[in-house]
C-alpha cells in the first residue's frame, strides 16, 4: 500500500487503528479464555455420570501439557506469521476442538480433542502481543495492555453464570456447544477487525510516527504531535 503523507490522516488513522485493534483483540481473548476453561465448569457433572478422577484429570493435563509446548513454539511461529490470521485461525480451531469434544463420548477423542484445544490455545497471546507492539511505543503499552489483560478476569466472572444457565436448561454437551459456537464467529470477528502492521495499511512505523511527533516543530512536517 502506498504511503500516505497527509499528517492530519496518520494521526487519525492510528487513533482508529489503536482503538480497533485493541476491542478486537479483547473480545477474542475473551472467546479464548471461555474455551479453554469451558471444561473445568463440566468437570463436576461427568463425575457425577461415572467419569473416574483419573479419567478428568487425564483430560486436564492433556490441556496443560499442549498448551504449555504451543506457547513456547507459537511464540516462534507467530513471530513469522500475519498477526490477524495467526490469532483468528487460532480461535477458529479451538471452538471447533470444543465442538467435536462435546460431539464425543470416549475418553481417547476426549483427550486428543482437549490436547488439540490447548495447542491452539497457545496462539491467542503470541496474537495479542504482536498486536499491541507495532502499534504503541514502550511508554503506552502498559496503559493500552494493562487493561486487555482484564479480559480473562471478566469472562471468569461472567461464564459459570452463562455455563449454569445452560446446564440447568440443557446438559453438559451444550455447556461446550456454546462456547464452540461463540468462538467461531469470534474468529471470524477477527478476520474482519485485525490487520497486520501499521505498513500494512500505509501508515509509518511506530517509531517513525512518535519520533516524528517528539520532534520540534519546525522538523514536524510529515507528523502531527501527538
Amino acid at each position: 500500500m502506498q504511503p500516505i503523507e497527509d499528517a492530519k490522516v496518520v494521526g487519525a488513522l492510528y487513533s482508529y487503528w489503536r482503538l480497533r485493534t485493541f476491542y478486537a483483540m479483547y473480545i477474542g481473548y475473551i472467546f479464548y479464555y471461555f474455551t479453554r476453561k469451558s471444561f473445568t465448569f463440566i468437570m463436576p457433572v461427568l463425575q457425577e455420570e461415572g467419569m473416574s478422577l483419573a479419567s478428568l484429570g487425564m483430560i486436564s493435563s492433556a490441556l496443560s501439557l499442549s498448551y504449555g509446548c504451543s506457547k513456547f513454539f507459537s511464540g516462534i511461529l507467530g513471530d513469522r506469521s500475519n498477526p490477524r490470521y495467526f490469532m483468528a485461525i487460532g480461535l477458529l480451531f479451538t471452538g471447533a476442538c470444543n465442538l467435536a469434544f462435546g460431539l464425543s463420548s470416549s475418553l481417547l477423542l476426549f483427550v486428543i480433542f482437549w490436547g488439540l484445544n490447548g495447542w491452539f490455545q497457545g496462539w491467542g497471546w503470541p496474537g495479542c502481543a504482536m498486536r499491541l507492539t507495532p502499534r504503541d511505543p514502550p511508554h503506552a503499552r502498559g496503559p493500552w495492555g494493562g487493561p486487555r489483560n482484564t479480559s480473562h478476569n471478566l469472562v471468569g466472572a461472567l461464564a459459570p453464570l452463562l455455563v449454569g444457565l445452560v446446564m440447568h436448561h440443557f446438559d453438559w454437551r451444550t455447556c461446550l456447544f456454546v462456547p464452540a459456537f461463540l468462538s467461531l464467529l469470534g474468529g471470524l470477528f477477527l478476520l474482519n477487525r485485525l490487520r497486520d502492521t501499521p505498513r500494512s495499511l500505509g501508515l509509518p512505523s511506530v517509531e517513525v510516527y512518535q519520533g516524528a511527533a517528539q520532534a520540534p516543530k519546525e522538523e514536524r512536517e510529515s507528523y502531527p504531535a501527538r
